[in-house]
């Protein structure tokens, strides 16, 4: 049996906090909606204590009532808790600094800051049907103090307990070291992991989290979020399926359509590199590739483009194609080149691209067949034509 991790969207709380950005209202709707409707188990809406306006905001979204948990998040003050009740979400997430330094940063020290947490809890847990409890800069933290936390979490029914890596310092294996160590340790709530990208390994802890007993991990799509940003939806939600002994609700398909969607509302662009939703993440140019894809695609792919809602690319017919590549546009085109005219097609392709430095597109390399002499047999393919594989 696989073990199911739950995903929680952090987009409209924590993905919005990236520098210079704010959602409208309109912007916040869609993408919540977008979200639960492709299963997300939760979604954190905001920071009820920003103001009126974050309370209507995630007020607006709590009143869709979509298909999945919703939160919000507070620091370990009264005056939040009270403003989170206001936003009629099913739990809040209550963030507790762990570290000496961020301790330090709001002056005060370990044992104070435990002293004045129970009665929160106390008051948070008449408020919402589910509590989170979240260990900032977790990652900075002595074990031990986790561990107290996490003893004070179950001792006032709190469900959840989340290790935030706040400044993105963890790597894989401080990470499973942190979490295993925590599930042996003794009775504790849902673990949590919230990971930043700082040096890159967001997703990678996230995993690593889940794999080392993890109930949840927090996400955001395309990875928004402050400084570098966090855990990325698309990567998370498909290595769970994919790529370990853990599942995920989430569907697949549904990732490239809010990804175009948090893209055009964030005013970002996505990567013609980045991992499963770029432009090349599923397109071939290389010669050895492109001969072993023709016979089986899985050979340098490691699913089939429609698990995540994509369709295969096109082949780029550049500098580094093979005869199969030029072989299977022939095909395609219907243009009746020999095995003997092939060499020299190619030839000719690499040449063009090399001065161009750049693939070539399908009318450049019609031209290109025509100067040689091969014309299509059916005219109507001269529209734009597919050199994908079937």
């Amino acid at each position: 049996m696989r073990r199911t991790v739950e995903l929680i969207d952090t987009t409209l709380r924590d993905g919005e906090q990236a520098p210079g950005l704010c959602f409208g209202l309109d912007q916040r709707l869609a993408i919540a909606t977008a979200l639960a409707r492709a299963g997300i188990d939760e979604l954190e809406l905001g920071i009820p204590a920003a103001g009126e306006a974050a309370i209507a905001a995630i007020r607006a979204v709590v009143a869709l009532t979509l298909p999945c948990r919703t939160s919000c998040w507070c620091r370990a003050r009264r005056g939040d808790i009270e403003a989170a009740a206001r936003t009629g979400t099913d739990g809040v997430h209550i963030s507790v600094p762990v570290s000496d330094r961020q301790l330090a940063a709001i002056g005060r020290d370990w044992p104070g800051m435990t002293a004045r947490l129970a009665p929160l809890l106390i008051q948070a847990r008449g408020a919402f049907a589910f509590v989170s409890l979240g260990a900032q800069d977790a990652s900075r933290a002595p074990l031990e103090r986790l561990r107290a936390l996490g003893a004070l979490a179950t001792e006032h029914g709190v469900a959840r307990l989340r290790l935030a890596d706040t400044v993105g310092v963890w790597t894989p294996e401080r990470t499973a070291r942190v979490f295993r160590a925590l599930r042996a340790g003794g009775r504790l709530p849902a673990l949590a992991c919230h990971a930043h990208n700082d040096l890159g390994m967001a997703t990678a802890n996230s995993l690593t989290a889940a794999s080392a007993g993890a109930a949840s991990v927090d996400v955001t799509v395309l990875g928004i979020g402050e400084r570098a940003g966090n855990a990325r939806l698309t990567e998370v939600a498909t290595a769970l399926q994919h790529a370990g002994q853990t599942r995920c609700r989430f569907d697949l398909r549904q990732l490239p359509r809010i990804g175009r969607l948090v893209a055009a509302a964030a005013g970002r662009t996505i990567a013609p590199d980045r991992p499963l939703l770029g432009a090349n993440a599923f397109r071939h140019e290389s010669g050895i590739h492109v001969a072993a894809l023709l016979q089986d695609p899985t050979t340098y792919e490691p699913f089939a483009p429609a698990t995540v809602g994509r369709t295969r690319a096109p082949f780029v017919l550049g500098v580094h194609s093979g005869i199969a590549a030029v072989r299977d546009a022939c095909r395609r085109l219907r243009l009746p080149a020999t095995e003997e005219q092939l060499p020299t097609l190619l030839a000719t392709l690499r040449a063009h691209a090399q001065d161009r430095m750049r693939a070539l597109d399908t009318s450049e390399f019609l031209a290109l067949a025509r100067d040689l002499g091969l014309h299509q047999t059916d005219r109507a393919s001269e529209s734009p034509a597919s050199l994908s594989m079937p």
